[in-house]
């Protein structure tokens, strides 16, 4: 695993003194690189043996990959300048498969992060450790039992269509056309098949509040579900609150219905539970 940064150098092999004194007057002092030192950081001195790393191809393809060994080095060698991985560490890695394959949590830091970010998060740490001894065919971690959270494992889309069809059992029908548009405050709209009230449903994965004040306006019942974050302000008589517990009972009680990636994801959380 390795980034960029190169320095003017013709020499194979440079200490890393020698690095640091020219990449720090070239980048920091020079061209004002915030992101140099936050990378550098991490491949010199933040990831040590044995910890786990995540990447993606061009092609979407996502791969697991164990730190070999505590030692920093840097190449001039043409492939690795043409590839602009001149700072690197040893790694072996594995390839897992595409997006449906990977935590919803390590996508999200493919999508918002920088070059090198951690994943925080005690179920992501197991599950990777689980996954790397699974496809790697070798027992190299020892997989602790930890209080999963199940919404760290599956994508921000799985929730969304986890409460969608929860709200159908309640005798909703979405309109699909509505899960198109680009609405701020909310993802669908809904209808009763009863007596054709409309509805409309929020939903937010991770540590995102929601503002009941975003929806006092909205002439429809509304349904508001964050699976990490706060519920803020006072709620109206039209707003409902989707309490977790009942997103999970609702998933035991129809798991042959759920999408395979949920079911996917439910049965890994349950081995986690039980290791």
């Amino acid at each position: 695993m390795g980034v960029g940064w190169p320095i003017d150098t013709k020499a194979k092999k440079i200490e890393w003194d020698e690095y640091y004194k020219k990449a720090k007057k070239f980048y920091k002092e020079e061209r004002n690189d915030n992101g140099w030192w936050r990378a550098l950081n991490a491949i010199k001195n933040r990831i040590k043996a044995d910890d786990l790393c995540w990447t993606r191809d061009l092609n979407g393809n996502y791969y697991i990959g164990r730190v070999l060994d505590n030692e920093w080095r840097y190449s001039n060698d043409q492939v690795n300048k043409q590839a602009d991985i001149v700072n690197y560490r040893n790694c072996r890695w594995y390839k897992v498969g595409e997006v449906d394959s990977v935590p919803g949590k390590v996508v999200n830091r493919f999508i918002r992060g920088g070059t090198i970010e951690r994943v925080k998060g005690e179920t992501i740490r197991e599950f990777s450790k689980y996954l790397y001894n699974s496809i790697s065919c070798e027992p190299h971690y020892q997989i602790k039992q930890v209080e999963t959270d199940f919404y760290s494992l599956i994508h921000s889309d799985d929730c969304e269509d986890i409460v969608g069809m929860y709200l159908q059992n309640k005798g909703y029908h979405i309109i699909p056309s509505s899960c198109k548009k680009s609405t701020v405050n909310y993802e669908f709209i809904l209808k009763h098949n009863l007596d054709g009230h409309k509805g409309v449903a929020q939903v937010k994965k991770g540590e995102v509040d929601l503002y009941f004040d975003n929806y006092t306006e909205l002439n429809s019942k509304v349904y508001l579900f964050t699976t990490r974050g706060k519920y803020i302000g006072k709620p109206t008589a039209e707003i409902t609150v989707i309490q977790e517990h009942e997103i999970q009972s609702f998933i035991d009680d129809n798991f042959d219905i759920m999408p395979d990636k949920v079911q996917t994801w439910m049965r890994i959380y349950n081995q986690l539970n039980n290791i």
